[in-house]
């Protein structure tokens, strides 16, 4: 019988490397949903390098956000808050950002959640000093895209 891991087929979508990330992260993170996974695949890594991995990535912080998007902006409230979008490309400005994931809901098509991860709330308090005055100018520029926007909290891997 087989074990499959159970986060490892999301690893991609989750973080998005590019200018400004770390190269590297990627595969860090890999190696930690693989080790949640269990028997998936640990063959290559260390036991002692996968803990300090693991350690590491635990204080990550992860900032979810829940938006109901007007009708007549979804194409660009979607193509904005993307992987690719323009959040994202701020994003990547700041040290220790790892990836955003936009998720749809199942049950209304006009509700999102976003999913930003940082490696630790340091990294973000950084990126928010340093790039500040940036990010509230994108966020009055896109604030017309939704009725209602809301912070659903601050998160770490448990």
């Amino acid at each position: 019988m087989q074990t499959k891991p159970n986060l490892c087929f999301i690893t991609r979508q989750f973080l998005s490397v590019g200018a400004g990330t770390r190269a590297g992260a990627e595969s860090e993170y890999s190696a930690i949903l693989l080790l949640r996974g269990r028997r998936a695949q640990l063959k290559p890594w260390r036991a002692s390098k996968l803990h300090a991995l693991r350690s590491k990535l635990k204080l990550m912080h992860i900032i979810v956000w829940e938006f109901t998007v007007r009708e007549e902006h979804m194409r660009e409230f979607i193509s904005a808050n993307g992987s690719d979008g323009v959040w994202a490309g701020l994003f990547r400005r700041g040290e220790g950002f790892l990836g955003t994931e936009l998720l749809r809901s199942s049950h209304q098509s006009n509700v999102f959640l976003t999913i930003d991860r940082w490696q630790n709330s340091a990294c973000f308090e950084n990126f928010q000093k340093q790039f500040g005055a940036e990010y509230k100018k994108l966020d009055s520029q896109l604030e017309g895209y939704t009725s209602c926007e809301r912070k659903l909290g601050t998160f770490t891997e448990a």
